[in-house]
């Protein structure tokens, strides 16, 4: 059986602003699961996506609104899904995040992203393991490594940022203050359990003239 591919998907905020686009999306399927009512996915594969992240002059973030569902108490049977979803990968190529904050005049991209989630048995409820990279504007890097279980909100794993110029958040210097120059590198080994987080930071600065 074939893949199941989509082209030029965009998503936008209840303002009407851009959040998310994607050149391609490309889904692997194993359909024969689907006598079993079972949708096993080998992989989703999203080429190329871009997301918007802004917030207004008036301190608004533009993002997308959730609503609530509704209690549901009385027919439990309603909240599961007619078939059972399993997914094995999902993985992310040449992907961007735009961040723009009109309120205090700063913008950063963050350019050339790599993800991967993968798991031997489902990514939406076993183990998985996480690998991400990014580019940081002038020069600076970062990745993640990450093992755990995204339901039970549980990870353990490291976080290293490279070479980030200090000179892009000068619109969030109060007062006098004023970074002329300098770098920063950041290592931590996190370990979130729930909402409880444990992430020790080791920063290293250079050439930081303020």
């Amino acid at each position: 059986m074939g893949n199941i591919v989509a082209e030029e998907i965009l998503v936008k905020t209840p303002a009407k602003t851009d959040l998310l686009e994607i050149k391609r999306v490309t889904i692997s399927p194993y359909f024969p699961a689907l006598l079993k009512k079972r949708l096993d996915i080998k992989s989703i594969y999203l080429d190329s996506p871009r997301i918007i992240l802004k917030r207004t002059k008036q301190d608004k973030w533009l993002l997308p609104e959730f609503k609530k569902k509704e209690d549901k108490k009385d027919n439990k049977a309603d909240e599961k899904l007619p078939i059972a979803v399993i997914v094995k990968a999902l993985e992310v190529n040449n992907g961007k995040v735009v961040i723009i904050d009109e309120l205090k005049g700063f913008n950063m991209e963050l350019t050339d992203i790599t993800a991967a989630i993968k798991s031997n048995e489902n990514i939406l409820k076993g183990k998985s393991h996480i690998s991400m990279s990014a580019k940081l504007p002038r020069g600076g890097k970062t990745t993640l490594k990450s093992d755990g279980e995204i339901p039970d909100k549980s990870f353990k794993g490291s976080l290293s940022v490279r070479d980030l110029d200090m000179t892009l958040f000068k619109p969030y210097m109060d007062g006098d203050a004023n970074i002329k120059k300098g770098r920063m590198n950041l290592d931590s080994n996190f370990n979130i359990v729930k909402e409880y987080i444990k992430a020790p930071v080791t920063l290293n600065f250079k050439d930081l003239d303020i």
